[in-house]
């Protein structure tokens, strides 16, 4: 260093003294003062430009007599690694698995008082990642996950409500269609299937992401690999846990969830947030295993993270820095902070880096004044701009010359070279991993493992209908017992009792609402991640919900109250209201389906639901004559599952049936002959607006087929369009 460079002697925050710093042993006397100091910072700098370059840093050991600090010099960067030319540090592209993205943006619009509005995410991002563990860091709102989704291809394509520009290539190609069942993406949440093991949701992984052809003991063997590799051994068998039942801790979740993604051995891991809710060692924990992983067989991972301690940024192999959806560093990590002491900001001893660099990005100015405490007599630039420094610094023109590399034709052997390596990588990874009879299979029985590790769902289906049959059916047994000034009473007493037994069913189906809506998060995160097609989805749960759930409950209901309410004892007749009652739980279940398929809120969904459900009551003329209706209503009595049920329940019991409702029938008859002067049950139909023709039955059992496939048909679509990411 030269004379013309001078040190600056610091106790704490205080310029002692400046001094030349001519040699490597320097001689500085204390104001008089015979305080002893066990050590001080030097710092040799040059002003260039008015800015001053703190890259040249001392830290110094003193010894001290008297009156005099004899200061032993050693040169040290500021940081760990020494300062590299940035042409040192420019990645291979044509290394395996490299990734380059140019001129990325993206933006949103949406409809903002009365006017359509767009939002710029992300502006003509470009970089690139290699082999290693690259991380996205950047204050809340500067794009990091938005770029996270985009290089993973989980944002989708430019359409009305977004646009996305610029490339994204790995080793020099395009990305396929199938990328996202190539690699793994690690949502910030952990999301799994709470009433399984940690063993038995990487079965699940397995099962429906490894190629068809592995044997049911390689994947065993390719779980138990996984297992030992995270640290999940004492863990395997515990139950991850739900809100009621206590599971494994926060790490073991989230290695968990790292674990479903590396059972296919992807080509490039995605994470969003890795340590977002963990613990200062779990998370170091974690990153390191990500390292372990990555040092394996020279993989990729990117993942986006917020302000990570010390321990933790030491192990990142590049540094991507986004503010205000723009890049102020993309390079090495191990360089960054030399980047940024040329443009003046200087890191202090024993500062975290990655608090320095979220200082800086938050706000510039009081990062300068925050981290220039050394040098006061040099005044920051007031109108720094981080984004323009980046795009006029070498370090910028090193990944243009990567991306041109990355993009030129006049390589053509290095780019089959990457070619051949990505897809040798992906050979054993076909796109459809899994046949749809055994995506169904597969989601069923995890469901039934579910329903019964958690029989207090069934169970409770059970008890409840239970209780409200045996009531109902107790309640309606005063048919039998009554008399009435006008017998055709005793007749609708018994259509009110169908009503009734109908209405109880909706205990039954408030519980269909968290099919869907309970479960979206993991149905949205396995979708897009390629777990299982959303046809394979739909029909296992149909198949897993509507059975244990609904039907067993209504067959309880049926049965009871057919029976204690004394209804005809025939067998095809309790056969078709058994039939009747169970076509009504499942299409109401159906129109619960559709609720909770648009509805994302509970609370919502029964709202929606009773108002619906009160329109069919209304229309159903069970209870109201609809003569008055208008016609342009008159419509809607169609559309009423209890105008199908009741009156359909009605022609079967009543129709062609005399009730013998006389005052003198003390023996408990109910039923008796026209010649004995009894009530004609049919007639009373007919005087009261119900339908009386025994195909009315077949029409009902048809239209309540058809709202059910309805419905189906609108769940199953608006899960197509749901938002299939996160």
């Amino acid at each position: 260093m030269d004379e013309s460079q001078t040190a600056h002697i610091h106790t704490g925050d205080i310029v002692m003294e400046e001094i030349p710093c001519t040699t490597t042993r320097s001689i500085l006397k204390s104001s008089g003062t015979k305080k002893k100091t066990s050590s001080v910072t030097v710092f040799c700098e040059e002003s260039v430009d008015g800015v001053v370059d703190p890259s040249m840093s001392i830290r110094s050991a003193i010894s001290l007599s008297e009156d005099v600090q004899v200061i032993e010099c050693s040169e040290h960067p500021p940081f760990e690694d020494h300062t590299l030319s940035p042409e040192q540090s420019c990645p291979e592209i044509s290394s395996e698995h490299a990734m380059t993205f140019q001129n990325v943006s993206y933006s949103v619009r949406g409809f903002n008082k009365c006017h359509w509005t767009t939002k710029t995410i992300l502006s003509n991002v470009s970089g690139v990642m290699v082999p290693g563990i690259n991380a996205i860091m950047g204050p809340t709102g500067g794009g990091k996950t938005t770029l996270l989704d985009i290089l993973a291809k989980r944002k989708g394509t430019s359409g009305l409500s977004q646009t996305i520009t610029g490339s994204v290539l790995l080793n020099g190609e395009h990305l396929p269609g199938d990328f996202n069942l190539r690699t793994g993406y690690v949502v910030q949440e952990d999301i799994l299937e709470g009433i399984l093991t940690v063993r038995e949701n990487l079965q699940f992984s397995a099962a429906l992401r490894l190629p068809r052809d592995i044997t049911n003991k390689e994947r065993s063997q390719r779980v138990q690999h996984i297992i030992h590799q995270l640290g999940l051994i004492t863990c395997a068998d515990s139950t991850i846990g739900t809100e009621f039942i206590r599971g494994v801790s926060g790490g073991e979740r989230r290695r968990t969830v790292i674990g479903m993604e590396l059972i296919i051995d992807p080509v490039v891991l995605f994470m969003d947030e890795p340590t977002t809710g963990l613990d200062a060692h779990t998370a170091v924990s974690v990153v390191q295993t990500l390292q372990d992983w990555c040092m394996e067989d020279n993989r990729l991972v990117i993942l986006s993270i917020h302000q990570p301690r010390y321990s933790i940024f030491k192990l990142f192999d590049s540094l991507t820095l986004l503010s205000l959806g723009s890049v102020i560093y993309q390079g090495k990590a191990s360089h960054v902070v030399n980047y940024f002491g040329r443009l003046g900001y200087g890191l202090e001893e024993l500062e975290n880096p990655a608090d320095f660099l979220l200082d800086i990005l938050n706000d510039s100015h009081s990062a300068i004044s925050l981290h220039r405490r050394t040098v006061r007599k040099h005044k920051p630039k007031e109108t720094l701009n981080l984004i323009q420094e980046f795009q006029k610094s070498e370090e910028s023109q090193v990944i243009e010359k990567c991306l041109k590399h990355a993009n030129t034709e006049s390589e053509p052997s290095a780019r089959k070279r990457c070619s051949d390596s990505f897809h040798q990588s992906c050979r054993r990874m076909p796109s459809t991993i899994a046949t749809f009879f055994w995506q169904v299979c597969v989601l069923a029985v995890r469901s039934t493992i579910a329903n019964f590790r958690n029989p207090t769902t069934v169970l409770f289906q059970v008890l409840v209908m239970t209780v409200v049959a045996i009531a109902l059916g107790i309640y309606l047994l005063r048919i039998d017992q009554q008399t009435f000034d006008v017998q055709d009473l005793y007749v609708l007493q018994r259509t009110g009792s169908f009503f009734y037994i109908v209405l109880a069913q909706d205990f039954v189906i408030l519980s269909a609402f968290d099919l869907f809506i309970s479960a979206r998060a993991l149905f949205i995160h396995e979708n897009g991640g390629g777990f299982y097609r959303v046809s394979s989805y739909f029909i296992s749960k149909i198949i897993t919900d509507i059975v244990p759930l609904r039907l067993i409950p209504t067959f309880i209901l049926a049965v009871l109250t057919y029976f204690i309410i004394g209804y005809q004892a025939t067998v095809d007749k309790f056969f078709i209201y058994l039939l009747l009652l169970s076509l009504g739980t499942i299409t109401r279940t159906s129109i619960a389906f559709a609720i909770s398929s648009v509805v994302r809120n509970r609370s919502i969904a029964l709202v929606v639901y009773s108002m619906i459900n009160l329109a069919m009551i209304l229309f159903s003329s069970s209870l109201l004559s609809l003569d008055g209706l208008p016609n342009v209503l008159s419509w809607l009595e169609y559309l009423s599952v209890y105008q199908y049920i009741v009156q359909s329940l009605s022609v079967n019991e009543i129709v062609g049936v005399f009730y013998n409702a006389t005052p003198t029938n003390i023996s408990g008859q109910l039923f008796c002959f026209p010649q004995d002067g009894c009530v004609n049950g049919t007639a009373v139909l007919i005087n009261n607006n119900f339908r009386t023709d025994f195909e009315w039955i077949w029409v009902s059992t048809g239209a309540l087929i058809g709202m059910t496939v309805g419905c189906w048909a609108i769940s199953y679509l608006l899960l197509r369009c749901a938002k299939k990411h996160k």
